[in-house]
């Protein structure tokens, strides 16, 4: 996915998430006020910049392809690789924090099925490699998703709030509520 590069030097503050400023860099002249911080990966931000900004705007379709790429390559948190991944989401923001908002649930999702020792191809909810993926794991007390078990599967049925991007992803990883106070996360085509 790329290697640190703490030499690069950014000359001016960091810019509106959707200046196309956010992805020139400048190495000519030393600014000792605006180094560049900790952690950032120039290379993955060159190649963000290339694949998902067009006309000084994210492009979603960009985004979700950066996404699914990235979790090609096993950036998740956990298992040692936690270090990555916060890399890639800070420099995925100092691209846009658009981009950012769009590859984390990706990321999460992903990691969420690998710790499930489950793979994100899913013949049962037709995903594969490609799949786009948000992770929908909030409660209220007015929103409920119910998780009812019968002879044919799992049944959800009720509510689910905050669903960010889940008219843009293909599937989800969701919690929905059992019996009782006990919940359970679910992998759903959306």
């Amino acid at each position: 996915v790329g290697r640190h590069h703490p030499e690069i030097i950014v000359k001016a503050p960091t810019p509106s998430a959707n200046s196309s400023a956010a992805c020139r860099i400048d190495q000519s002249a030393p600014d000792l006020t605006s180094r560049t911080p900790a952690g950032f990966d120039n290379e993955l931000r060159h190649w963000l910049c290339r694949e998902t900004m067009h006309d000084d705007r994210i492009s979603m379709p960009g985004a979700l392809a950066a996404a699914t790429r990235l979790s090609r390559h096993d950036v998740r948190p956990g298992g040692g690789g936690t270090g990555r991944y916060l890399s890639a989401l800070m420099t995925a923001g100092l691209v846009d924090a658009t981009l950012a908002r769009v590859i984390e649930p990706h990321l999460d999702a992903h990691a969420i099925l690998h710790q499930a020792a489950m793979s994100s191809s899913i013949p049962e909810i037709a995903s594969d490699s490609d799949s786009t993926w948000g992770v929908y794991a909030a409660n209220t007390a007015a929103h409920r998703l119910q998780a009812h078990r019968d002879s044919t599967g799992w049944t959800l049925s009720g509510d689910k709030p905050w669903c960010s991007l889940a008219e843009t992803v293909s599937h989800a990883v969701i919690t929905a509520e059992l019996r009782g106070a006990e919940s359970r996360a679910f992998a759903v085509r959306l």
